[in-house]
């Protein structure tokens, strides 16, 4: 197997663990009186970053090349 491929699958492992366990620490948070407002700011949060990264990951691709691309995503 590819190398991409596992590591597409190990990433998606961590996804999908790190996204319940962020929703558990925001009830925490907040508590239960303005819980499901919390979710969903987070939920539209995490939202515009999937929209937002890539487009300005290929913004920062086209001018400075894909070493900078990797270098602001570590």
């Amino acid at each position: 197997m590819q190398t991409w491929i596992v590591a597409a699958l190990g990433m998606g492992a961590v996804f999908a663990l790190g996204m319940p366990g962020r929703q558990v620490f925001v009830s925490e948070i907040v508590g239960e009186d303005a819980l499901v407002n919390a979710i969903a700011l987070n939920s539209a949060g995490m939202n515009v970053v999937r929209i937002a990264a890539p487009a300005l990951a290929g913004v920062l691709l086209a001018a400075a090349g894909a070493a900078v691309c990797f270098y602001v995503n570590a």
